[in-house]
Formats: C-alpha cells, sequence, structure tokens
C-alpha cells in the first residue's frame, strides 16, 4: 500500500505522516510501515530552487518509493509532491506493483504555512512563496490522485480506518500496459496494434488544435491534454508503445485504453 502526503511547504505534512505511520502499525501489525522524507533522502530545502537539483531530488524520491513497494509494506511518501506528473509516475508505479495507493492532501492554507515557516525557519521565504504558486492542487476526479483523502489539521482528520476500508473496497489495481500478462499474439496482431495507434494519435492531435489542457474523453478514457503537443512528440510516444506491445501481448479490446493511458502518462512526466 501507497500513500501519497501532499501540500504546501510547513502546511503539516510530516506531523500526519507520523500520526498515520503510527496507526497503520497498530492496525496492520503484520506489515512493515515506511515513512520516505527529504531528511532520509539528504535533500535540502535549497535544493528546490535549481531546476536541475529538482528533477534529481524528485528521482530520489521516486527512487526511494520503488525499493519500497511491496504488497507486505505501507509506504508513506512525506514529500511536497505539488507536481501533478509527479503523482501520476508514483501512481503508475504503485499499479505497476499491484499495490493499492491514495493521496492524502493536508490543506492547509498559504498564510498559515507562512506563519508556521515563520517560527521553524525551515524554509526560505521567496522559496516557499514560489513553491506555493507552483502547486498543483490535487483533483479526486483524476484516476492518479485517487482516493483523495483532504486533511486539515485541527479541523478535518482522517482516519487510518477509514483510508484502509476504502482501498480495500478499490480492490487490486486494473492492470495497464506494463502489468498486463503476455497472451498468444494473432497473425494480424501487428497490424491492429498499428492501425489502432495511429487512428488515436490523429485523434488526440485534432482534440489538440480546439482543447489544449483541457479534459477530454479519448478512445474511451477521460484524459487531461497538455499545452504542448506534437506530430513528433505523438509519433515516438506511438513507436515506444508499439515496442512495448510486441513484448507484452495484450487483449485488442484493451489495446486502445493502453495505448491512452500511455500517451497520457508520457506527457504527464514533467521532470
Amino acid at each position: 500500500m501507497l500513500v501519497t502526503m501532499c501540500g504546501l511547504p510547513c502546511s503539516g505534512k510530516s506531523t500526519r505522516a507520523a500520526q498515520l505511520k503510527s496507526d497503520f502499525q497498530r492496525l496492520c501489525p503484520d506489515k512493515e510501515v515506511v515513512v520516505i522524507n527529504d531528511e532520509q533522502l539528504d535533500i535540502k530545502p535549497e535544493e528546490y530552487e535549481d531546476k536541475d537539483d529538482e528533477k534529481k531530488l524528485r528521482g530520489k524520491q521516486l527512487s526511494a518509493v520503488r525499493k519500497n513497494l511491496s504488497k507486505n509494506r505501507i509506504v508513506i511518501l512525506d514529500a511536497l509532491a505539488y507536481i501533478k506528473g509527479f503523482r501520476y509516475q508514483i501512481y503508475c508505479d504503485a499499479r505497476n506493483a499491484e499495490v493499492p495507493s491514495c493521496v492524502v492532501y493536508v490543506a492547509t492554507k498559504q498564510d498559515e504555512c507562512e506563519l508556521r515557516n515563520a517560527r521553524l525557519g525551515k524554509w526560505p521565504t521567496k522559496l516557499l512563496q514560489e513553491l506555493c504558486m507552483r502547486f498543483e492542487e490535487p483533483d479526486g476526479m483524476a484516476r492518479w490522485d485517487s482516493p483523495l483523502f483532504v486533511d486539515v489539521l485541527g479541523e478535518k482528520s482522517i482516519t487510518a480506518e477509514a483510508m484502509m476500508s476504502e482501498l480495500l473496497q478499490a480492490g487490486k489495481p486494473k492492470p495497464n500496459a506494463s502489468t498486463f500478462k503476455p497472451k498468444v499474439s494473432s497473425p494480424d496482431y501487428v497490424s491492429t496494434v498499428s492501425q489502432i495507434t495511429n487512428d488515436l494519435v490523429k485523434e488526440a492531435l485534432q482534440m489538440y488544435q480546439t482543447s489544449a489542457g483541457q479534459t477530454v474523453k479519448l478512445g474511451g478514457v477521460d484524459v487531461t491534454l497538455p499545452l504542448n503537443l506534437t506530430m513528433p512528440q505523438l509519433s515516438r510516444i506511438r513507436r515506444n508503445f508499439q515496442q512495448l506491445a510486441s513484448k507484452r501481448i495484450m487483449d485488442v479490446d484493451n489495446i486502445a485504453t493502453f495505448f491512452v493511458e500511455f500517451m497520457e502518462q508520457q506527457w504527464n512526466i514533467t521532470y
């Protein structure tokens, strides 16, 4: 199980992460509970100031999550997780590992975070304000942010019991192109993959002309189109998917869904 904490700097995420760890240890004594945070990874606040350093620190966070994901372990990522593409990648990693995941958004307002930071002195004031401006609030309607638990310290507190209950009801993550078990290829499998992906690339580009940055239904899947999209980018994504499809034979009925999700994963990764 993976719990991704999300919120502004000094929002109280670490406090909630520690509380959840204690609760999960009580509820699930047979499972190891691991908290991953910037201090453990030796990530300094100043590293968020530089774009290249920020890419590296997100790589550290992702690597630590992947290393610890297990059906017998509860992983709590105590990080800002303020970029949608980063949360999407974490969601995909959890799904590939076939473990349930959720997002806990500690929704402390910016002015309160600034007051706390003034007392704690953890973040440079200008950097904190910049991070608040960059913050992409999680959306429970987006599958990578779902289920979403909104938590306000001192006002509204989501219990570990409620989180466990909802995740168990949701069941195992649905398979995607990376986790689908191989099947025997039919003679026209390659041409079928080529035709379906070609049609979807054309459809995606047409939708982009009028709906850039908006949520649309592509191949039966709700996706948010990026603000910048070109035919060469789509062609490269299509080639990569075809290579993947040749190694992991998919059910023809699922190819369109898998390809659309694969496209969205690629254009959501911004680091």
